[in-house]
């Protein structure tokens, strides 16, 4: 198999790689408890993941455990860049930020759903969602003082 494989997944742990055979295809070989049970490999670990789940479900849930304590995968924006998830304390700031502007500049509270508002915080801080009108109201509502 390629050197150049790119093993990040966690399920590698309980497989090794096979070389191609005369046809071509890539192999891979289950090392849980002896099964030594082969899989073809086509650059994805769908397979391998789903022989754990069937034939060796003890060792998919430690699988499952791993993976949901693993960190949250990013996302790429419209040019390809990575982009990391914004905190929730992020969020209440930006929130706390825009209710503060309302309140001061006594700007009515539908400012938020404003076309020009919404490309404005799209362009500060492109992975904050703006609340919903109604939504902002209700947490507010159940907070403390905006001012």
């Amino acid at each position: 198999m390629e050197d150049g494989v790119n093993r990040q997944s966690k399920i590698w742990v309980h497989f090794k790689p096979i070389e191609k055979n005369d046809q071509g295809k890539s192999y891979t070989e289950c090392k849980i408890d002896g099964c030594n049970e082969k899989l073809v490999y086509h650059n994805t670990t769908s397979s391998m993941i789903k022989h754990v789940k069937w034939k060796h479900p003890e060792k998919y849930s430690e699988f499952e455990n791993k993976c949901s304590s693993a960190k949250k995968q990013t996302t790429l924006n419209s040019e390809g860049f990575k982009i990391n998830p914004l905190s929730s304390d992020k969020m209440q700031a930006i929130t706390n930020a825009i209710g503060k502007f309302i309140a001061i500049d006594m700007r009515p509270l539908n400012t938020i759903e404003g076309k020009g508002f919404q490309e404005m915080i799209s362009i500060l801080e492109p992975r904050y969602i703006l609340p919903s009108f109604k939504n902002y109201l209700l947490k507010r509502n159940n907070s403390k003082p905006i001012y």
